[in-house]
């Protein structure tokens, strides 16, 4: 009979049971013989039996059916501490896993031994999310077994979390699943699954497969002190709400939007959000009098609401912020509660990119209106050969429903502007550029939308036959004080090189060009006063 195994492992300073379980609600721990190894066995304690909540749904006011009509329910769980060479595994049973403290835990042990443990010819589910300022988390399955290549994942912003394939590990049985836990079935009796944890702790320390070597391009932080320095160091920036321009909320984990209908900052509150906001958050607490600071994000809580307005489950603030901070030299991003430190190697690789990108040859004017559209315009006023196509969106229908071409247009050159506030406004600059592009070469209906609003100069574009991509320059004109593209958020720029890399594959030229900025606009949109603001914006 195969036996399902969770299999965790402690960080190596931890040593004390009631540091690593929550011993009050475990019964007097058992000794378990263990060939090779000591073994511990922690039993929870019997949770009171009680009926189902959705049973008080369905005999509410009804005099056909009662409580008694339904079995009241417990769960049973057992955690097996083993002692292997002073080093500490826990397999989990049942629910034995709510008994084990997270903190605890070598995080991505999991995932390190399954990916050196399966086919990736031969894989059946990852959960993945991405680095993005609008990050998804995503999990992809496959009722076959298919190809590393077959889930389409970016290896440049794609971040793994989770995988299940076919095990190429005899003793670790057909399938292995991997995230902070191993997840195996096996054939085996406990006393002999000393033999199983070896080989899951030595595959942990192996150098990932070729087909997997592109997770060391962001890799967890796993040393608690480097951790708590990030944590002081984003403290510098959360005192401020103004200073979070790369910082944003976001759900740590797939979530499952039918089982939910928002989200409150409060225990006991009747104000609930459909999406998450840094704003709102930042609002609650200056009308609480609480402070913006690691500390009290990590504890303080956002409930996730069901349909009877319930929190049914809970993170902490610190888990669902998502941050990108440079710290000693090195890049580093907080997500899910876990920082990240970014390859070296790959930032090297990514400003490479960038260094080759070309100058925008015209000099744009300073940028000091208050709005975008504003700017545009007076572009177009002090010289009429760029011609303002602001707001000037079309209607295409499909996943981009309206597009806006460009900015302004000054013979074939199509400009993207935007103020930088923030790095998820320069995601929407290159995606603006993107699909815009992409629609204006694959598009004849969007073709004919155009010609409508184009200046006379391109007005003989046919839109029956598709553009010379080669003769149009498509450039992102960014009003700013930092050095372009060198002094972008490191994910601004990844996003950047992709969709440079994009366009140049489809002909298009592309530029960067910077706008100087007004210092005292820069001091308005901001929200900075005096030296402080200085000494801040110094660096934008």
């Amino acid at each position: 009979m195969k036996q399902r195994l969770s299999i965790s492992l402690v960080k190596d300073f931890y040593k004390q049971d009631e540091k690593i379980l929550n011993i009050a609600n475990c019964k007097q721990p058992k000794v378990i013989n263990i060939i090779g190894g000591e073994g511990i066995l922690f039993i929870r304690r019997e949770a009171e039996e009680k009926l189902p909540d959705w049973v008080y749904f369905l005999i509410e006011n009804q005099s056909e059916v009662s409580d008694t009509d339904f079995s009241k329910t417990k769960t049973s769980g057992a955690v097996l501490k083993v002692l292997i060479l002073n080093r500490i595994f826990l397999v989990s049973f049942g629910t034995g896993f709510y008994l084990i403290n997270n903190d605890c835990i070598e995080k991505d042990f999991g995932l390190k031994v399954t990916i050196n443990s399966v086919d990736p010819d031969k894989l059946r589910s990852i959960d993945k999310s991405n680095y993005e300022d609008n990050p998804l988390n995503t999990r992809n399955q496959s009722t076959k077994e298919v190809s590393i290549k077959g889930f389409n994942i970016d290896r440049e912003m794609d971040l793994l979390s989770t995988l299940t394939g076919k095990s190429n590990v005899n003793i670790f049985g057909d399938i292995v699943t991997g995230k902070d836990s191993l997840i195996i079935n096996v054939e085996t009796k406990v006393s002999a699954i000393k033999e199983i944890l070896d080989e899951a702790f030595v595959r942990s320390k192996m150098k990932p497969p070729a087909a997997f070597e592109w997770i060391d391009n962001v890799k967890r932080v796993n040393d608690s002190d480097v951790s708590d320095i990030l944590d002081l160091e984003i403290d510098n920036y959360l005192i401020d709400f103004n200073l979070c321009k790369d910082f944003w909320l976001g759900e740590p984990e797939i979530v499952d939007w039918s089982k939910q209908s928002g989200y409150c900052f409060e225990s006991r509150s009747n104000e609930y959000h459909t999406t998450l906001s840094l704003k709102k958050l930042y609002s609650l607490y200056k009308t609480k009098g609480i402070s913006t600071n690691v500390n009290e994000f990590k504890s303080h809580y956002i409930y996730v609401i069901d349909d009877n307005e319930k929190a049914h489950k809970k993170w902490p603030v610190y888990d669902c912020l998502y941050a990108e901070v440079s710290y000693d030299n090195n890049c580093y991003i907080l997500r899910a509660g876990e920082w990240f430190k970014v390859n070296v190697d790959f930032i090297k690789r990514v400003d490479g990119f960038l260094s080759n990108i070309k100058p925008y040859e015209r000099v744009l004017p300073i940028y000091n209106h208050d709005r975008e559209e504003f700017y545009n315009s007076y572009v177009h006023d002090l010289d009429v050969g760029f011609v303002c196509l602001d707001k000037s969106n079309i209607q295409q229908g499909g996943k981009h429903d309206k597009v806006e071409f460009c900015d302004l247009i000054h013979n074939k050159e199509l400009i993207h502007v935007k103020f930088y506030r923030s790095s998820s406004t320069l995601s929407h600059l290159f995606s603006q550029g993107f699909v815009s592009a992409e629609s204006f070469l694959s598009n004849e209906v969007f073709r004919e939308k155009l010609l409508k609003i184009l200046p006379d100069n391109l007005k003989s574009i046919n839109p029956s036959i598709r553009p010379n991509a080669y003769e149009f320059t498509v450039v992102f004109a960014i009003a700013t004080k930092k050095e372009l593209p060198k002094e972008l958020p490191f994910f601004s720029k990844l996003t950047l090189k992709n969709i440079i890399k994009s366009l140049e594959m489809y002909g298009f030229n592309v530029r960067i060009s910077k706008i100087e900025t007004d210092e005292n606009l820069l001091r308005k949109k901001l929200g900075k006063k005096g030296k402080e603001a200085k000494r801040k914006t110094a660096n934008c």
